[in-house]
């Protein structure tokens, strides 16, 4: 748990202030990424994918909280693909697109908000879907858009 969180209620942390630590924790990690620190910009981009996840589920009709915690995991993959951990990088991108998917099928949930989690859905799945082919699971690749494509919300309805 991060120490921000553990001094404030969670009812009185606003979107706003989700979206403002996630971006101090992206940048640090774009920071420690560039210099080639992938370790250290590892342990930022899981801080800033946990915030966002976290304010989702707070504020789960915030599009700018799901857009960001789908950001988070493809910062987190490319982190740890670049340290040679293909199980976690395609564990994070699964997980992502697990989430998104079952927030877009969530019947429970508002259209306009389920139909975002399927355009986020969709980029996590090319995501995932370049990764698998790259470490040679293109079989698993074409399943899980097959897959996708049998459960997916139609964009208007």
């Amino acid at each position: 748990m991060f120490n921000w969180l553990k001094r404030c209620n969670s009812a009185e942390i606003s979107a706003e202030l989700y979206q403002q630590r996630w971006e101090e924790q992206t940048l640090k990690g774009s920071e420690l990424s560039g210099k080639k620190l992938f370790s250290e910009a590892q342990r930022c981009f899981r801080k800033a994918q946990q915030i966002a996840e976290r304010g989702s589920a707070q504020y789960p009709q915030d599009e700018t909280l799901l857009h960001y915690y789908a950001l988070s995991s493809m910062n987190l993959a490319h982190v740890c693909h670049s340290r040679a951990l293909n199980s976690e990088t395609e564990q994070v991108l699964s997980d992502a697109h697990f989430n998104m998917t079952s927030l877009m099928l969530d019947d429970a949930k508002d259209l306009g908000i389920r139909q975002h989690a399927r355009v986020q859905a969709e980029v996590l799945l090319k995501s995932l879907m370049r990764f698998l082919q790259q470490i040679g699971k293109t079989q698993v690749a074409h399943g899980l858009e097959e897959e996708f494509n049998r459960l997916a919300l139609p964009l208007r309805q």
